[in-house]
């Protein structure tokens, strides 16, 4: 009777859905709207979207009007006069040599490149925050279930020990401990549910969406078995190709370089084309005066105290900061990806062993409960056998989330975590 309560218990957490949360991928469209870390970096870039037609606009011709009107009273004795002045003119500059201008254009295409940049990290990160507090609610919800069952097959066990010290069957030490093994396993139930609304607070804090707990999923084994981390050296070349934090310390070296231009060029000569029309008209007069020119305008700087040598040499040792940050950037990709590589092989490593350690525990209880029925064993050793079995159990599903966090964590390394990363693992939880 007892192992047909607990075969039923462990069937129904078999039969497995999706989870009330929504999928891993819908979790993260409600983040793309809700976070404000990532709308922060969405209107960033937004903002930096600007700055391309910011410096293209003094590539432009620049035009202005500036006009004053004058009227004035004079008096005497005998005399009295008043006049009326309007002047204005208009220019319009046209620069024809300015290196700092097209400086400028090269190094906003530069920022706006790296906004790009930053919004596609801010994007993965978002991905690794929401799977991460998405497959804690799993995985506490998990242990919340195995744990409700593993206090209703303690207790059908207290109800047999009951019986059986009722009958003079068995012995005080045995209902005692079949007492304990309830309450210690009431006491990991209160914790699990603790666990899981905690994890719940911090998947809300980031999609701003209630969770309820109505299923559970899990992943499936096909799809755990379809995990194939390759070799390091493939993770390592793809992380240098596309990760956007490596990408975004080589813009800074590039902005360094184009900031160093624009600092050289304050040595250089500008000319300018410059257009203008004035007018100066005086009411009553018959002389107005009008002037048209055009002229070409050169400026060479000369000498400005040393202020521009020592821009430049500022300039300079912020382009080798860069290059020093792209390096460092290098290095901690190197750890990051190989940190990562090896913990999805570990955890692979760890979900085969726990699901051997999980059939075992079962063989092991059934086992211990037959012997128990013959009298080779005693309540003591059917209580420990149970608890084996739903700590393997909780093992084994904790175990998977981490396998598949890892994964993500390899693929965020890699610069390869995108929709389509995490729409393959919101498919992966499906019924077993």
């Amino acid at each position: 009777m007892k192992i047909l309560f607990v075969s039923a218990v462990l069937a129904s957490l078999s039969l497995t859905s999706l989870s009330s949360h929504g999928s891993l991928l819908q979790q993260v469209d409600l983040a793309k709207s809700n976070d404000p870390v990532y709308l922060q970096s969405l209107t960033t870039y937004k903002r930096q979207q600007q700055l391309k037609p910011i410096a293209r606009s003094q590539l432009f011709p620049q035009a202005d009007l500036n006009a004053n009107y004058t009227s004035s009273d004079s008096e005497a004795d005998d005399w009295s006069d008043s006049t009326d002045n309007l002047h204005y003119d208009v220019s319009v500059t046209q620069a024809v040599y300015d290196q700092s201008v097209f400086a400028a254009n090269k190094l906003a295409s530069q920022q706006l490149d790296a906004a790009s940049l930053s919004l596609q990290s801010a994007e993965q990160q978002l991905i690794m925050r929401v799977a991460t507090a998405y497959f804690a609610v799993l995985d506490a919800q998990a242990q919340q279930r195995f744990a409700d069952a593993e206090v209703q097959a303690l207790e059908k066990q207290l109800e047999q020990t009951e019986l059986k010290f009722s009958q003079q069957d068995t012995t005080i030490t045995d209902l005692l401990e079949a007492q304990a093994g309830v309450d210690q396993a009431k006491a990991q139930h209160i914790l699990a549910t603790t666990q899981l609304a905690i994890a719940e607070a911090q998947l809300k804090e980031i999609t701003q969406t209630e969770v309820a707990t109505t299923s559970a999923a899990y992943p499936s084994q096909q799809a755990l078995l379809q995990l194939d981390a390759g070799t390091l050296e493939h993770w390592l070349d793809a992380a240098k190709r596309n990760n956007p934090a490596l990408a975004l310390a080589l813009n800074g070296e590039a902005q360094a370089k184009s900031q160093l231009a624009i600092t050289k060029s304050a040595h250089l000569p500008t000319v300018n084309l410059v257009a203008r029309h004035s007018a100066d008209e005086q009411q009553g007069s018959l002389e107005n005066y009008q002037q048209n020119s055009i002229s070409l305008q050169l400026k060479l700087p000369l000498f400005k105290g040393g202020l521009t040598s020592a821009q430049v040499a500022q300039s300079r040792h912020d382009l080798n900061n860069a290059a020093l940050g792209t390096e460092q950037i290098l290095r901690q990709l190197d750890r990051e990806v190989q940190t990562a590589y090896l913990n999805v092989k570990s955890h692979q490593n760890r979900v085969k062993a726990l699901e051997l350690a999980e059939k075992s525990s079962t063989k092991a209880l059934d086992a211990t409960e037959q012997s128990f029925v013959i009298g080779t064993r005693n309540r003591i050793d059917v209580l420990n056998a149970t608890r084996n079995l739903y700590l393997a159990k909780r093992n084994l599903a904790s175990a998977q989330f981490d396998l598949i966090l890892s994964w993500l964590s390899l693929q965020h390394g890699a610069g390869q975590l995108d929709r389509k990363v995490v729409e393959q693992v919101s498919q992966w939880l499906v019924a077993n």
